[in-house]
C-alpha cells in the first residue's frame, strides 16, 4: 500500500532555499573543526589514562574483601551469583539464578515509511515525487498514526503492557556487590515462561523440615540426671558379716537407677509431645501456605486468560501465525549467573569508577578475562570510537562546503545537464578540501602529545591540498 504526492518547486523558491543552505553550510563547516579537534584531544587523554590504569591494577580474589588495596584500581574475576529470584508481578514470574530478567513487549503497527524522488526541470525548477507507504511490523514503542499521510492505517493509542528489566543489583561477586555493574551484562538468553511459573512445593513438610520428624528427635543431654552415687569401701566391707548391708546397697542403687529412668521417660515424652505439637502447627503453616499458592495461581490464570501461550511466552490476539494490528506478544529473557571479570575502585564491598584524569575506569565483562585483555579491549574501543568521531567531522564539514556552494549548482541547474555536471565537480571539489582540512586538524590536535604522528598527518593533508589544486587546474 503507497500514496503517492507530486510537488513542484519553482526556481526562484530553490534559489531562495539553497542560499538560506549557505547559512547553514558554514555553521557546520565552522562546527566541524572543534569537534574534531577535542575528540583527539579526547582520544589521546583516554588513551593515556588507559595506559596509567593499566600499570597501576591489582589483580585480587574475589573471595574476601582485603581493606589494604581500599582506593586502589582492582581486577577481580569470578562467578556472579544473584541474591534472590527476580520477580515480574504482572505476570507472577519468578526467575531463579538470574541476574537480571527481562519482559519484551511489541505490538503489531502500522508503521509510514517515506521516500522521496527529485526530477530537475528545464527553466531550474524541479519536480518532486514522495512516496508514503505503509506496512506492519511488531513494535515496542507505540506508532502515532495521526501523523501519517494517508488516513485508514489508524494504530492503538495504549499498550497492555510495556517492556522493562528488572536487575537484582544485590547480587555478588565473592565477598563484593556489584551494585549497578550487573545492569552492563547483556548475555541475554530466552526465558520461557513455563521454567519461572511460582508452583507450590511438591515436598513433604518432614522433607522441608526434617528436625520435626519423630524419628529423629535428638536426646537433651540437659534431661539426664546425674547417677546417685552410692559410696561404699569394698575393701573394708567383711562379706560375711555385712551381707545384709550389702545388700541393702544393692537395693538402694537399683531403685535410685530405676528412679532416673523413669523420670528420663517422663521427660523424653514431654519434649516428644511438644516437638509433636510443634510438626503439626508446622504442618498446618505448610498447608496454608500451599493452599495460598494454589490461590496465587488461579488468581494468576485468570488474570492472565486472554493470553495465549506462545514460543516460550504469551501473545494477545486471534492467531499468532496470522497477526493482526493492535495484536501483543510478550517474550521474556534473562541474564544467568555467569564468571564475569570486573575492573574499578575498591569502595567498602562494592566498586566505583576509579578516574584517571577525565579517564574513568569501570567495567564488567562476561567470561574470565585477565586485566591485560580487558584494557586491550577499551583501548580497541577508544580507537574505534575515535575512528567514528573523525568520520562524523569529516562528513560534518563535507556537507558544510556543499550547501556553502550549492547556490551555484541551482544556478546551472536552469539547464539541467550542466546543473547535474557542476553538482558532481562540487562534491569532489569538497570532498577534496574536507580531507586536508580534516587531517590538518587532526593533526594540530595530535601535536602536543605526538608530534611525529602529526607530522605524518600534515604530510597526508598536504598531498590532498596538492591533488585539489592540480583538479582546479583541469576545470579551467
Amino acid at each position: 500500500m503507497a500514496y503517492t504526492e507530486i510537488k513542484n518547486v519553482s526556481f526562484s523558491r530553490r534559489l531562495k532555499d539553497s542560499i538560506k543552505g549557505v547559512f547553514f553550510g558554514i555553521l557546520l563547516f565552522a562546527v566541524s573543526f572543534p569537534l574534531l579537534y577535542w575528540n583527539e584531544g579526547r582520544a589521546v587523554r583516554r588513551a593515556d589514562g588507559l595506559k596509567e590504569g593499566g600499570k597501576a591494577v591489582v589483580t585480587v580474589s574475589a573471595d574476601k574483601v582485603d581493606s589494604q588495596y581500599e582506593g586502589f584500581l582492582v581486577h577481580t574475576t569470578g562467578q556472579a551469583k544473584s541474591e534472590k529470584a527476580l520477580e515480574d508481578k504482572d505476570f507472577s514470574l519468578f526467575a531463579k539464578d538470574a541476574l537480571r530478567l527481562e519482559r519484551k513487549v511489541e505490538m503489531f503497527l502500522w508503521k509510514e515509511t517515506k521516500s522521496e524522488k527529485r526530477r530537475k526541470k528545464v527553466g531550474g525548477g524541479e519536480e518532486i515525487t514522495t512516496t508514503y507507504s505503509y506496512d506492519r511490523v511488531w513494535s515496542q514503542e507505540l506508532i502515532d498514526s495521526r501523523r501519517f499521510k494517508e488516513r485508514g492505517h489508524d494504530n492503538p493509542t495504549s499498550m497492555p503492557y510495556r517492556s522493562r528489566i528488572s536487575n537484582d543489583l544485590n547480587a555478588t561477586l565473592g565477598a563484593f556487590r556489584l551494585g549497578e555493574l550487573v545492569t552492563h551484562l547483556t548475555a541475554w538468553e530466552p526465558f520461557p515462561v513455563s521454567e519461572g511459573e511460582f508452583e507450590p512445593p511438591s515436598v513433604s513438610p518432614t522433607e522441608v523440615m526434617p528436625e520435626l520428624d519423630g524419628n529423629t528427635v535428638e536426646e537433651d543431654s540437659s534431661l539426664n540426671l546425674e547417677e546417685e552415687e552410692v559410696t561404699e569401701d569394698t575393701d573394708k566391707l567383711d562379706p560375711f558379716a555385712n551381707k545384709e548391708k550389702a545388700r541393702a546397697d544393692r537395693r538402694r542403687r537399683e531403685e535410685a537407677q530405676a528412679r532416673r529412668r523413669a523420670y528420663e521417660e517422663s521427660l523424653r515424652q514431654q519434649e516428644a509431645e511438644r516437638r509433636q505439637a510443634l510438626q503439626a502447627e508446622k504442618e498446618r503453616e505448610y498447608n496454608l501456605a500451599v493452599q495460598r499458592r494454589e490461590i496465587e495461581k488461579t488468581v494468576r490464570q485468570q488474570k492472565l486468560s486472554h493470553l495465549k501461550p506462545h514460543n516460550g511466552g504469551y501473545y494477545q490476539g486471534k492467531n499468532p501465525d496470522s497477526p493482526e494490528v493492535g495484536d501483543v506478544r510478550i517474550s521474556f529473557a534473562v541474564v544467568k549467573e555467569q564468571p564475569v571479570s570486573l575492573l574499578g575502585r575498591q569502595q567498602g564491598d562494592g566498586f566505583v569508577p576509579y578516574t584517571v584524569g577525565d579517564t574513568d575506569i569501570y567495567r564488567i565483562e562476561s567470561g574470565e578475562k585477565t586485566a591485560d585483555e580487558m584494557f586491550g579491549q577499551m583501548e580497541a574501543e577508544n580507537a574505534q570510537t575515535t575512528w567514528i568521531l573523525r568520520g562524523v567531522g569529516f562528513f560534518v564539514m563535507f556537507i558544510g562546503l556543499v550547501s556553502i556552494f550549492q547556490p551555484f549548482v541551482v544556478v546551472a541547474d536552469v539547464i539541467p545537464l550542466f546543473g547535474n555536471l557542476l553538482n558532481k565537480g562540487v562534491g569532489l571539489f569538497s570532498f577534496l578540501l574536507a580531507a586536508p582540512l580534516t587531517l590538518a586538524t587532526i593533526a594540530v590536535g595530535w601535536f602536543a602529545a605526538r608530534p611525529l604522528i602529526s607530522v605524518g598527518l600534515a604530510a597526508g593533508a598536504l598531498v590532498f591540498v596538492f591533488l585539489a589544486f592540480k583538479a582546479g587546474r583541469k576545470k579551467r
